[in-house]
């Protein structure tokens, strides 16, 4: 009977050993997952804000373009005009229906 009280508190030792064991290795790993999930938060909030910046230097840029592009279209209208008024010059430069102009041709 000794030697099965002794075999009793031998596997109760071992059973509280593994328990102890097991307890500090969970610890351990939910400290490392804690980190862990702490470290990915904060590298996806570094990338959300490098996105936010990148967003706004892009918009920054497109509302630049497109006030070119509104500018180089006045341009362009305004040249059109000058271009069509010009053309009409010459036309009439060339039908002679400018009053007073009276052209000798040889």
């Amino acid at each position: 009977m000794d030697w099965f009280i002794t075999f009793g508190i031998v596997v109760a030792a071992a059973g509280a050993m593994f328990v102890l064991v097991m307890g500090i290795a969970v610890h351990d790993l939910r400290g490392h997952l804690r980190r862990g999930i702490s470290d990915a938060s904060s590298r996806q909030a570094q990338s959300l804000r490098t996105l936010t910046d990148g967003m706004a230097t892009l918009q920054r840029d497109q509302r630049e373009a497109q006030a070119q592009i509104q500018a180089l279209i006045r341009a362009n209208r305004k040249l059109a005009e000058e271009l069509a008024k010009l053309s009409a010059r010459v036309d009439d430069d060339r039908t002679g229906s400018r009053p007073g102009d009276d052209r000798v041709l040889h």
